[in-house]
């Protein structure tokens, strides 16, 4: 019964001797348990990007208040464009930061990972949103285990 596959797509191979997932083998006989854990999204990096990008948008506003106050026809064009571009350039990098970090932070949906647990230890064999994808190849390594 070696030759019995319970599951097989582009990614996950599971005969009853072995799981292949993105080219690494594992031998069932050695797989304790496969499990099916869920990690809640991360937003550290969108508060990360949310702080750059408002720091970004107070630097560019300082030089801008002080442009404007101190705005006198005797300031050379030069000093007044170059003004202008440190202000225009940090501005669009703030707002880059800020839409980063509005799409990081909305995003909700968890991952899932296919932990196997061996004598060696556990090791996260593969990660996905998809719910349904993980539990299906952790269900085939079950009946693998038990054939």
């Amino acid at each position: 019964m070696s030759s019995a596959t319970f599951y097989l797509d582009e990614r996950v191979r599971v005969t009853a001797s072995l799981v292949t997932v993105d080219g690494v083998n594992y031998a069932v006989s050695g797989i304790q348990q496969a499990k099916l854990v869920e990690a809640p999204p991360d937003h550290q990096k969108g508060w990360a990007l949310l702080i750059a990008g408002v720091t970004c948008l107070l630097i560019a506003a300082v030089p801008l208040s002080i442009m404007l106050a101190t705005f006198s026809t005797k300031t050379s064009l030069t000093t007044l464009t170059l003004e202008i571009i440190f202000i225009t350039l940090t501005t669009l990098i703030g707002l880059a930061f800020l839409v980063a970090a509005r799409k990081t932070l909305t995003n909700r949906r968890p991952r899932y990972s296919l932990k196997l647990v061996t004598a060696q230890g556990e090791t996260t064999a593969l990660s996905s949103r998809d719910n349904v994808y993980v539990a299906q190849i952790a269900a085939a390594i079950h009946r693998a285990i038990l054939s």
